[in-house]
């Protein structure tokens, strides 16, 4: 996950340089720390959601030596309350890393182009 968005970022700091008059370093301390926050920032909500999806109260049966399952597979609703955080968490890669994987796709196509026009 955490691969994706440094990928995006160097992709889109590349295209830029390359799209730059003078080569002379513009990106400030603090503009960097800003972007370094906003990287590694989607990545820890990740991670965040991984660990408490994955944290579940497990119950045992009344058979201790049977193998059952822990998860509820039975038919739910799609929009009920039960294991809301496991849909989100999922929606949430989904959503951020499919349109990281086109804006990185995008991005390349971008990149190719300038070079070729060089």
């Amino acid at each position: 996950c955490h691969a994706e968005v440094l990928l995006l970022l160097s992709f889109s700091y590349r295209v830029w340089v390359l799209s730059k008059e003078d080569i002379r370093p513009s990106i400030s301390r603090a503009n960097l720390l800003k972007i370094i926050f906003a990287s590694t920032l989607l990545s820890w909500i990740a991670l965040v959601g991984l660990y408490k999806m994955c944290s579940f109260d497990i119950h045992f049966p009344p058979y201790a030596n049977l193998t059952y399952c822990v998860l509820d597979v039975g038919g739910k609703q799609l929009f009920s309350s039960e294991n809301l955080l496991v849909r989100a968490t999922i929606a949430y890669f989904l959503c951020v890393f499919t349109s990281m994987l086109i804006a990185i796709v995008t991005l390349r196509r971008i990149l190719i182009k300038q070079i070729f026009e060089l």
